[in-house]
């Protein structure tokens, strides 16, 4: 039923066959404006927008089995195009139509998919929403929710909960938790846990989220704000003002009570240890990052620093240099649980100034 209902989308708003063109001629095009435009800047290139919405509005994908690859990545530039200008309901009708060919299962997909999510959510077409969840686990299987920017959690989430499927949703992120380690360094996937636990009243993983979100999270100035927001909500939704104040008086001072310390960090069993870490291996674009995560969330600080400065020995360029060095200040804040040795080290690593807090880590 499902399939049937987003093939018959993907009838609608097509031009008749007479304003084709050459599709082999409008491709080429295509793949060298896509090949040109940096991998984030794609959906803001407009030349590359301007022929991908040509190709989207003269071409059936469905009528075309052997340019579902190139028909795939003209439909996801014109889907983010879309979604910054806001236009979800034609998005919701377009990510349909794609979606009803078997394309192949590659990062753009997956953009589709979220993208889709996205714009069902805001129209308020839940069922549809359910209907792309469904789609996508088919085309994408085990890289369903694989993409580290997509905040496909995000979108499952929004959609299971616009549903009224709060055990379906909880059942997500708690596979999340098992499968997906590279969402871990991202903050708002920890609100989304929050979330859901806190709705499904486990009040003691909401606060083990939040304690995950602060450690966890990437070290850059927004990700550790939403970290800190959240262990601040965790907090206070319980009514425990003093240790959100606690909290707050310990990032300054390490010699002041961590109320984090009481909260324990998850244990897996040796299974779960075994696929977490095998997930983590498997993701070609965050790997180190997803190992590292794997590493704090359990307690083990020694091997997550050793694996960041593995990184640090092998970067090659400035951006290589400067991942590597905020992982380790990840490391730091993991362990300590507060900013001040992490930012020492930045401090000691860039400047040469104070003493280097590894030393001692």
């Amino acid at each position: 039923m499902h399939r049937a209902f987003l093939c018959l989308v993907a009838a609608l708003f097509l031009l008749p066959l007479s304003a084709r063109a050459d599709l082999a001629q409008d491709l080429a095009e295509f793949s060298d404006l896509w090949a040109a435009a940096p991998k984030n800047a794609r959906a803001s290139s407009k030349p590359l927008v301007k022929v991908a919405r040509e190709i989207v509005a003269r071409y059936n994908p469905a009528d075309y089995p052997g340019q579902l690859r190139p028909l795939a990545q003209a439909y996801w530039v014109v889907a983010q195009a879309n979604a910054k200008a806001k236009k979800h309901k034609e998005n919701l009708e377009l990510v349909s139509r794609i979606l009803c060919c078997n394309v192949p299962g590659e990062w753009y997909v997956e953009g589709l998919v979220a993208t889709g999510l996205w714009a069902a959510h805001i129209c308020r077409e839940t069922e549809k929403g359910l209907e792309l969840i469904e789609r996508g686990n088919e085309l994408l299987g085990p890289r369903f929710a694989y993409g580290p920017r997509t905040v496909m959690y995000k979108r499952v989430v929004d959609i299971y909960l616009d549903a009224g499927r709060a055990d379906d949703a909880l059942a997500f992120v708690e596979e999340c938790l098992r499968t997906r380690p590279w969402y871990f360094s991202s903050a708002k996937f920890w609100q989304e846990a929050y979330r859901v636990f806190r709705r499904a009243q486990r009040v003691d993983e909401a606060r083990q989220a939040a304690k995950l979100a602060f450690m966890l999270c990437a070290y850059n100035e927004e990700e550790i704000a939403q970290a800190v927001d959240l262990v601040v909500q965790a907090f206070t939704a319980q009514m425990d003002v003093a240790a959100a104040n606690q909290f707050l008086d310990y990032q300054q001072n390490s010699a002041k009570p961590n109320p984090l310390a009481a909260i324990p960090l998850p244990q897996l069993t040796a299974n779960e240890r075994r696929l977490a870490f095998q997930a983590a291996e498997s993701h070609r674009q965050a790997r180190a990052d997803s190992l590292i995560s794997l590493h704090l969330m359990l307690g083990e600080y020694d091997e997550a620093l050793g694996m960041a400065r593995q990184m640090l020995g092998a970067a090659k360029t400035q951006a290589e240099l400067s991942a590597a060095l905020a992982e380790i200040a990840r490391c730091f804040k993991a362990k300590d649980m507060n900013l001040i040795r992490a930012n020492q080290f930045l401090r000691y690593a860039r400047m040469g100034k104070g003493a280097n807090p590894l030393d001692n880590f």
